[in-house]
């Protein structure tokens, strides 16, 4: 079997390319990525001596997934980041394989690196499966490493085109990957014929293996890479296999009883096997002992022939068909290109590293996003709230409370009232929202801090570069602190929107308080505040318009439900997703990716629940309208005096009361939650940016004192090789929080959205002021309507 030779390469080093890209385009500290370069460089180093053992191999693939990884992130070419790759040619004539006809080639290609390391991967693969014996467990593992290298080679044919390579090596690639599967086919026939299995099974098996030689012979006498050798290689293999094919068909002939067709397969035989034999093929070929193991293959043959074909003339006296008259030999295939690239998992290397343009990017679909959702969830609240008027506005359901039941207070007016009461009452919530309010200002509070300690930094710094110019060398502050501004811009905008459901949530709490404290009154308390009726009301609940408005209600409470699923159902989907891995592909690609086009793709996902939304509103406005004509027939059907008028407006208030108190409760409790979340993060923001602060005071009064030592001009230290800065993350946050939303809290660039959690990174809390926005009352006004999610 043969072997392919190793492609051979000159070192390299990744290190001050990438660190350079780094501070240039992703805007951070280069240093803090010096592991991860540094280990880089070790992984091709690794492949440098490629050796035909598993962990030679097992280290080519380490660094391929690190290669891609690195597509990823960087534009590794001529125009972009240049690191020079140098490989030397496999094969002693090769022109335009992976090169130019040179002994040696270099390219700034990250493609070419890859086409070539990979090149030796699938040439350690076929080392392997030559070193293995033809017994029945090394036959196993022959075909499996050839069955790789076949594989390899394919996925470099099949990545050209996108790792920027062209000419012929398509063609020799794929040359080679029919050799390996010959060889293979080859083995896999060895070890059914130790295994003896049937004639007619092991000529289909040696006539796949010809066919892959064919294949490969064909497509690679057309290059100028494979010399005599390998071509003749091929051939004798082309023919030799046949003959053994042939030769089993003679075998299958003979055991089904047609003698003058075992003749004839022989005869195929003889005729193949002495092809095989021809003295310009044997003298050039690579394989010591293949020319005569062929001879003796051809004396078997010749053996077998003299016997059968005295048999048939003695005893059967057949006809023996020509060869051309003979059936066709039928092949099967057991061998397939295959690769380990997918069950071969590493930690990938820059994980944290994300480029500016993606965060822009990431933020501004973020805000998309964030507007389908909060649009559909406030298009759904707003729904409800007109929903809930236009009850109010038809005393509904009280109207029928209160011929139901003229003295005493319903059973779930008192259930409610008992639910509050034990929950505090009126005074536990103002208490509850005060707090609410003490917390909102301490986190302005902390962001008035980390920007009085920027601004003061750069201040000095600016007033320094003034007085040194040239001989102050440090990087700007401004360079250094975009990320921090962005970060803090980004958390005022959380707080201000913060501050505006406050406001409503304030506005709801003053206009419905006197109704919350009528519900936290006790029971007698409340009884006598709700006025009795002791009108005859018979005739009214024998109304058929009673039972018929109970069954539209009971509907519309269905539809109200359907709606909370669906905003449930909404705020999962959001929170799952993650444009993070699309917009790194994208950024992969091309620096000028159609971001409207990948954002809209992305919210496709959100038609199907704006569709049933738009459902249930619509089944809404026809069962008020429905409703209202009901009631109005209700109302003229029974004779209420003002006592009845008045016991209805107080059973709804109390109505609206409980909502709005469970209402103010849930924004109250999320607002709270939120604020606990975002504080976790702001304090370490403050902390990063007392940290920078330091570090720029240390390394100010360092070079303050490098200055006056030396009275000429010396160069300082680079930014990327001082450790004075801390790690900054470069995730931005989502985009202006609203209570409930459920990205807040979670940085873009945490593990929902490019795999690596951040600091503070917490869970979505659960939706903040889903109720806001809902009206009550005759007039329709919108109680606290809450802008949010």
């Amino acid at each position: 079997m043969l072997s392919v030779p190793f492609k051979e390469t000159e070192s390299t080093s990744y290190i001050e390319p990438l660190k350079q890209y780094i501070a240039s385009h992703y805007s951070e500290d280069p240093d803090q990525y010096m592991d991860d370069l540094r280990q880089l460089d070790q992984l091709r180093s690794n492949i440098m001596h490629p050796e035909p053992h598993e962990e030679s191999a097992n280290a080519h693939l380490r660094y391929y997934q690190q290669l891609q990884v690195l597509d990823n992130k960087f534009k590794i070419d001529s125009d972009n980041i240049q690191v020079v790759f140098t490989w030397g040619n496999a094969f002693v004539q090769e022109s335009g394989f992976f090169s130019s006809g040179n002994q040696y080639t270099s390219s700034h290609n990250l493609g070419f690196e890859k086409a070539s390391m990979l090149f030796n991967l699938a040439a350690i693969y076929a080392h392997l499966g030559t070193q293995q014996s033809l017994d029945d467990e090394g036959t196993k593992k022959a075909a499996f490493y050839y069955q790789l290298s076949a594989g390899t080679f394919q996925h470099i044919s099949n990545s050209l085109e996108s790792w920027g390579i062209h000419g012929s090596a398509n063609t020799q690639l794929n040359a080679l990957c029919d050799l390996m599967l010959g060889q293979a086919q080859e083995v896999f026939y060895c070890k059914a014929r130790n295994g003896k299995m049937k004639d007619a099974t092991l000529a289909k098996l040696a006539m796949q293996a010809s066919q892959f030689y064919n294949l490969a012979h064909e497509t690679g006498k057309d290059t100028d890479v494979f010399d005599k050798q390998w071509l003749s290689y091929m051939q004798s293999k082309i023919l030799y296999l046949k003959a053994i094919a042939q030769f089993h068909k003679s075998g299958e002939s003979e055991t089904n009883g047609k003698y003058g067709e075992q003749v004839g397969w022989l005869q195929a035989s003889q005729k193949s096997i002495k092809e095989a034999l021809d003295n310009s093929l044997v003298k050039n070929l690579p394989v010591v002992g293949l020319g005569p193991e062929m001879k003796q293959f051809s004396d078997k043959v010749n053996l077998q022939f003299a016997k059968a074909n005295k048999d048939n003339d003695l005893i059967y006296m057949e006809k023996i068909p020509k060869i051309e008259e003979l059936p066709v030999l039928v092949p099967a295939r057991m061998v397939n290109p295959t690769t380990q690239f997918e069950s071969f998992k590493s930690k990938p290397l820059f994980q944290n590293l994300v480029p500016f343009k993606a965060h822009m990017a990431a933020s501004k679909y973020e805000t998309k996003k964030d507007n389908v959702v909060k649009g559909l969830i406030d298009l759904l609240n707003e729904s409800t709230a007109i929903a809930h008027s236009s009850l109010q506005s038809m005393r509904l359901p009280g109207s029928i409370q209160a011929l139901e039941q003229p003295i005493g207070l319903p059973k779930h007016i008192l259930t409610r009232s008992e639910e509050i009461r034990q929950k505090g009452g009126a005074s536990m919530l103002k208490s509850q929202f005060d707090r609410l309010m003490q917390t909102a200002r301490e986190q302005w509070e902390h962001i008035s801090k980390a920007k009085q300690m920027l601004e003061s930094e750069q201040a000095e710094d600016e007033q320094l570069r003034m007085q040194f110019n040239a001989r102050w060398t440090r990087p700007p502050s401004s360079t250094l602190t975009r990320f921090m501004y962005e970060k803090l811009r980004t958390f005022e905008e959380k707080l201000s929107a913060a501050d505006q459901s406050n406001q409503q949530v304030q506005e709801k709490l003053q206009k419905t308080m006197h109704l919350i404290e009528n519900l936290s009154l006790s029971k007698q308390e409340l009884e006598q505040s709700i006025p009795a009726s002791t009108a005859n009301t018979t005739l009214a609940l024998s109304d058929p318009n009673i039972k018929q408005l109970k069954l539209m209600l009971d509907t519309l409470n269905d539809n109200l439900k359907k709606r909370q699923d669906l905003i449930s159902r909404v705020k999962e989907i959001s929170e799952q997703d993650q444009i993070g891995p699309v917009i790194m592909q994208a950024c992969a690609k091309s620096d000028d990716f159609d971001e409207e086009q990948l954002f809209s793709k992305q919210l496709d996902r959100y038609k199907p629940d704006q569709e049933a939304a738009r459902a249930l509103i619509q089944e809404q406005v026809g069962l008020l309208q429905a409703i209202q004509k009901s009631n109005q027939a209700f109302i003229q059907s029974h004779q209420t005096d003002q006592m009845i008028r008045s016991r209805e407006n107080a059973l709804s208030n109390l109505d609206v009361g409980y909502k709005s108190f469970l209402d103010i409760t849930k924004n109250i409790s999320e607002g709270t939650v939120f604020y606990k979340d975002l504080s976790s993060l702001l304090i370490n923001q403050v902390q990063q940016v007392q940290d920078f602060c330091s570090s720029r005071q240390k390394e100010k009064h360092d070079l303050l004192a490098q200055m006056s030592q030396t009275p000429v001009q010396m160069p300082v230290q680079q930014f990327g090789q001082m450790n004075l800065y801390p790690a900054q993350s470069s995730q931005p946050y989502s985009q202006p929080p609203v209570y409930g939303q459920p990205q807040y809290g979670q940085s873009q660039f945490g593990q929902s959205q490019f795999g690596q959690p951040q600091y503070g990174q917490l869970p979505p809390p659960q939706q903040y002021g889903q109720q806001y926005g809902q009206q009550y009352g005759q007039s329709g006004q919108k109680y606290g309507q809450f802008q949010g999610k």
